[in-house]
């Protein structure tokens, strides 16, 4: 039995039409399971050591983040692309019908993923997902968003509001703010 202490497999997917390698985060035993990251990143954490308990998890890392090429997520132009390069990760895994869960924007990925291919999922969860995709109130590609005015503009309504301050604290000191503001890009 696979407990949460489970050390996961990190596996390599060329997609994309060689272009981009996604790495995989792998383990458990079970039916098939992939779990789409929120912007924050991925990890493997008690929630996918508990999945792995009756599944074997798989959990893509997001263009950009984590294992790849940091640069990634500038090959990646809209969310279609992004459905489409996990179409191309649950092929290069050999997944024909998995259970598909994903939290915050990679909720929203679940979504659009099982939307193009029903016949692909067995099972669907959206943990707090951020929306479906509208074609007339797209989502900005927000991991490309360099400048943190642009940023605060994207994530809220209202930028004065101390939701902002909390995530963007601003410093007196020059360097301390320039230091903040690196570690968030």
């Amino acid at each position: 039995m696979t407990t949460f202490a489970v050390h996961p497999l990190t596996l390599p997917c060329t997609v994309w039409q060689g272009r981009l390698t996604v790495w995989v985060l792998k383990g458990g035993e079970g039916p098939p399971l992939v779990y789409f990251h929120s912007p924050w990143g991925l990890q493997w954490d008690p929630f996918l050591g508990g999945l792995a308990r009756h599944y074997t998890v798989y959990a893509p890392y997001l263009p950009g983040t984590g294992e790849g090429d940091p640069n990634d997520i500038y090959k990646v132009d809209s969310l279609w692309d992004l459905v489409l390069i996990m179409g191309d990760v649950l092929d290069a895994l050999g997944l024909q019908k998995s259970a598909l869960v994903g939290h915050s924007f990679g909720g929203m990925l679940a979504l659009e993923v099982c939307a193009h291919w029903p016949e692909r999922c067995r099972g669907l969860v959206a943990i707090a997902p951020i929306g479906l995709w509208r074609e007339e109130h797209p989502i900005a590609n927000w991991m490309a968003v360099l400048h943190q005015q642009d940023l605060v503009r994207l994530l809220f309504r209202n930028p004065s509001s101390p939701a902002v301050a909390w995530v963007f604290p601003t410093f007196s000191d020059p360097q301390q703010q320039a230091l903040a503001q690196a570690k968030r890009i």
